[in-house]
C-alpha cells in the first residue's frame, strides 16, 4: 500500500523538489554528495549535510497549500485523504478513484 501511495506522489513531491534544489544550486556535487562502495559496487549519494537540505526541502514541500475541488489543502493532507480513500476501497470495495495532479 505505501508503494500505491508512493507512485502516486513521488513525481509530484519528490522529484519536484529534488530538481529545484538543483535548479537553485542549494545541492552542489562538491559539496553535498560523496562517492561510496558497497559490496564492489560503487554509487553516489547525498552526504549527512546534503540530506539535511533535501529533508528541510521536502518537509517545505508538504506544507505547500494547494486547492483541491476548491478546498485549501496541504500536500501532507491530500496523502492522508489518499490513504483513507485506499484504506476504504480495500476494506469496503468501494469505487476508489486516485488522486491526479492537474495545473
Amino acid at each position: 500500500m505505501q508503494l500505491d501511495i508512493a507512485d502516486i506522489f513521488n513525481p509530484i513531491l519528490v522529484d519536484r523538489t529534488i530538481f529545484a534544489l538543483i535548479n537553485r544550486q542549494e545541492t552542489r556535487l562538491e559539496k553535498h554528495f560523496e562517492e561510496v562502495e558497497i559490496n564492489h559496487e560503487t554509487g553516489v549519494y547525498l552526504n549527512a549535510a546534503g540530506k539535511r537540505i533535501f529533508l528541510r526541502a521536502l518537509k517545505e514541500k508538504l506544507r505547500t497549500v494547494i486547492t483541491v475541488h476548491e478546498r485549501k489543502l496541504r500536500y501532507s493532507d491530500v496523502m492522508r485523504a489518499e490513504v483513507y480513500k485506499l484504506n476504504t476501497f480495500l476494506r469496503e470495495g468501494t469505487a476508489y478513484k486516485g488522486y491526479r495532479y492537474t495545473t
